[in-house]
């Protein structure tokens, strides 16, 4: 293990999950702990009439499995995610689905009761490890030591079938957006926000720019056909980029004979792009420029405020 001073930041996607993963842990070893010293409800005030029904005649083998699966299990995660471990991700989304898993089985069991309202807030805890373990996972296609592995960029190009996401896809999409917008997110990430040439209506999707000697740029990791190359084309460029605020920009689209250095930029900030580009990030410029023409690159040019002019950002 390297030392603690050598060790790379934990990006933002990281800490959350990190801090998912403690406040659950906390909750289900001093829950399960509480359960198994006072099986009958000698420390909790839970009935032994809500176990009718149940294959259990006190709370002690509940107590157990909370304490063992969701109490030490989010722990291992949380080691796994300070450790900067390529598994973290994984880790972390089975911790939530576990959680999902424990309360549709105890809501079958003995009921749901939002008084207290214990229940609807490990929902949420659940669904948000959940969604930040599958949103990191996305992302994740290089071990600790730069090493392909197959489980994020298989699962990436799962959500990418036909160069068009499927549902799941779409709903880390929305969430992922939000986050970027918000600034949330990862760093690198902002939300584009473009009008919808057929709807009308405004359509947020997150991106991560590349950065060229200071100049920003847009790169579809699925090809010319996608819904936002098209949106943006037809907008004339015009859109707005968010990330902790709101940017007015006019996307210029850059020539394939431009398009080289920026892929490679792009590449090496989008690890979630990797699996749908077919050149290793770490390729030269050449073998970027053979494929260029089949991936839209729109520079991003600053509007001016309460003007209609552009600068170069």
């Amino acid at each position: 293990m390297p030392p603690l001073s050598s060790r790379s930041p934990l990006s933002r996607i990281a800490r959350a999950a990190l801090a998912l993963d403690i406040l659950l842990s906390l909750g289900a070893l001093g829950g399960g702990a509480a359960l198994m010293l006072g099986p009958r409800g000698e420390i909790l005030p839970l009935p032994l009439s809500a176990l009718k029904g149940s294959p259990f005649d006190t709370y002690f083998v509940p107590g157990l499995i909370l304490f063992s699966i969701l109490g030490l299990g989010p722990l291992a995660a949380a080691r796994l995610v300070w450790q900067r471990h390529r598994l973290a991700p994984l880790a972390t989304c089975v911790v939530g689905v576990a959680l999902l898993v424990w309360l549709a089985v105890e809501i079958a069991i003995v009921g749901y009761s939002g008084n207290p309202p214990l229940q609807p807030l490990y929902l949420l805890l659940g669904a948000m490890i959940t969604i930040v373990g599958l949103i990191w996972l996305t992302s994740q296609d290089s071990g600790r030591h730069g090493t392909r592995t197959s489980n994020g960029g298989d699962f990436t190009r799962w959500m990418y079938r036909g160069s068009r996401p499927n549902r799941l896809a779409s709903v880390l999409n929305r969430v992922a957006a939000a986050l970027g917008s918000s600034g949330i997110g990862d760093n690198r990430m902002v939300a584009l926000e473009v009008i919808g040439r057929k709807s009308g209506r405004v359509i947020s999707l997150p991106l991560v720019p590349a950065n060229v000697d200071g100049q920003r740029y847009l790169v579809s990791m699925l090809g010319e056909d996608v819904a936002w190359v098209r949106n943006v084309r037809a907008a004339g460029g015009t859109a707005v980029l968010r990330h902790g605020g709101r940017e007015k920009v006019r996307l210029e689209e850059v020539s394939p004979a431009e398009r080289a250095p920026i892929l490679k930029d792009y590449l090496s900030r989008a690890p979630g792009a990797r699996p749908h580009i077919p050149v290793d990030k770490d390729a030269p410029l050449s073998e970027f420029a053979k494929i260029a023409a089949s991936f839209p690159v729109f520079r991003v040019l600053a509007v001016a405020p309460g003007a209609g002019s552009t600068t170069v950002t």
